[in-house]
């Protein structure tokens, strides 16, 4: 925040509820991440208004958001170039996220999938019976990994073979 918007926020003292992220300067120049909390009121009924700031160091917040931030960066970079398609399911079965190489890899975007039972799309109604009553899908009630392949149909109506490794992950 510069020097004006600062001003500008304490125009009117007795007025000043705020809070705001800034960056403050140490005695030998280095610089830190603080919120500032400011109040403004008359303490004695007087009309003389008082300004109470509370400067909180959060450069240990800042440097944890921006490892967050980098790291999220480099998990979207890995789905987004990944050879593989990767999908999270829910519960229930449907489509939470799919990664966005899908439309190379089967045709289909990412919208097709979101919100569909992944088996909805393996190509005959019998594998998705078989897949649904699979103790390959059904492994997703213990912490083990398993695998599997099934048939698909291409949107441009090629049949392909996929191999599925399905993993349990969990929310927490």
């Amino acid at each position: 925040m510069d020097k004006r918007n600062i001003e500008m926020e304490f125009c009117d003292l007795s007025e000043v509820h705020s809070s705001f992220d800034t960056i403050h300067r140490r005695k030998d120049g280095t610089t830190y991440h603080v919120t500032v909390s400011a109040s403004g009121f008359d303490v004695f009924g007087d009309g003389n208004d008082v300004i109470m700031c509370i400067c909180r160091d959060i450069s240990e917040k800042k440097e944890m958001e921006e490892k967050l931030r980098l790291s999220e960066k480099k998990l979207r970079t890995y789905l987004e170039n990944s050879a593989d398609m990767i999908l999270t399911v829910d519960g229930n079965g449907e489509t939470t996220y799919i990664s966005p190489n899908c439309e190379k890899i089967c045709g289909f975007t990412a919208d097709d999938f979101i919100g569909k039972k992944t088996s909805d799309f393996f190509l005959s109604k019998d594998t998705a019976k078989a897949i649904t009553t699979d103790p390959f899908m059904t492994s997703l009630s213990d912490d083990t990994s398993t695998y599997g392949t099934f048939r698909m149909e291409h949107r441009d109506g090629t049949e392909h073979w996929y191999g599925v490794t399905i993993s349990k992950t969990s929310d927490e």
